[in-house]
């Protein structure tokens, strides 16, 4: 019998909160995940996290065979998504996704636009600002014209992300750069590519694979200005700014853009250190040349996610990839089920 811990981050916001929905997700997701890995001689068991850590007893107590990890961290820019890998690191316990020195460098925005801008890889020109009365100083680093893009340097799922995050001139930037440090902490403000937008999925299990590519494909009109993915089209299904942000998978894409996303997406995963699964997000440029937007280790795994849709659109099932990835860490630990 294998027993499975299907770990996740029990949610801290209220539903009507108005980030809930980047949080509740969580929880349908393990019960979906639950219920895939509840076949033949495997056992799973839901393991909800509270911020106290009550769960990493358990570890030791009554440890299971494997951790299939989905768990995201608490609150606004913390650290626990990495505390708890490092926890499973410690334990020797068998987990599927990332390890947490890929989590670390990708948590941070700024970190990994520079660590990628270092290795060589192309990335949007960017400034990183923790204080207002840093804006000016940075600013004079920034070797780029208006219209800029701001967004939180330290959350991911869109928050944060509204069309004002673009700014045409010296008063939105200031504007909207002050909201966000009140309200998100450390900003990074960076060229605005305008052009087309693509999700990178990649798998490695026994060889490291490229999903087929998807595609946002942006209808922008007087409301909806920018071509951005904010919040709410991210996550308010059917909404207005959903429906003016449709993504397209498989995209249709010339062979010649098509191989170098691809190179784009491999290299980065592996100067990452990426593992198992991630999600590399990439624009293409006033000239059509791609920059890396954001590496996303562990990303959405909702059936509707991003992510998902390129699994699908590779032959795979949800409930196949699940069961795939836990036998991908039994492998790892040289412990086949």
């Amino acid at each position: 019998m294998l027993r499975i811990a299907v770990l996740y981050n029990q949610p801290q916001l209220s539903p009507d909160h108005p980030e809930a929905a980047s949080e509740w997700e969580i929880v349908s997701i393990a019960q979906l995940v639950a219920e895939e890995l509840n076949t033949g001689d495997w056992r799973s068991e839901l393991w909800p996290a509270e911020p106290d850590f009550a769960w990493v007893q358990g570890l030791y107590s009554e440890p299971p065979d494997v951790v299939f990890n989905l768990f995201e961290g608490f609150g606004r820019g913390d650290r626990s998504e990495i505390e708890a890998v490092r926890y499973l690191e410690q334990a020797n316990i068998p987990f599927t996704g990332n390890p947490a020195s890929a989590l670390s460098l990708a948590r941070d925005k700024s970190w990994t636009v520079t660590y990628l801008q270092r290795l060589g890889f192309p990335v949007p020109r960017s400034v990183y600002v923790e204080a207002m009365e840093n804006l000016d100083r940075v600013l004079a680093n920034l070797d780029a014209e208006f219209p800029l893009f701001l967004k939180p340097a330290l959350l991911d799922a869109s928050i944060g992300i509204g069309l004002a995050n673009v700014v045409r001139d010296r008063v939105e930037l200031k504007c909207r750069c002050l909201a966000l440090l009140r309200e998100y902490g450390p900003v990074l403000i960076q060229e605005f590519l305008p052009s087309r937008e693509f999700n990178i999925s990649v798998i490695e299990l026994e060889e490291l694979q490229v999903l087929p590519i998807s595609e946002i494909i942006f209808r922008c009109d007087a409301e909806y200005s920018w071509p951005i993915v904010t919040y709410s089209a991210k996550w308010l299904t059917g909404s207005r700014t959903d429906q003016c942000t449709q993504p397209v998978c498989p995209a249709s894409i010339e062979p010649e853009l098509a191989g170098k996303l691809r190179a784009l997406a491999r290299g980065a995963f592996r100067a990452l250190g990426c593992r198992d699964y991630a999600r590399i997000d990439i624009r293409l440029d006033r000239h059509g040349q791609p920059k890396i937007l954001e590496v996303n280790p562990n990303p959405g795994y909702h059936p509707e996610a991003g992510f998902t849709r390129s699994l699908e659109a590779a032959g795979w099932s949800h409930a196949e990839f699940s069961r795939a990835l836990v036998r991908q860490a039994l492998r790892r630990a040289g412990r086949m089920d």
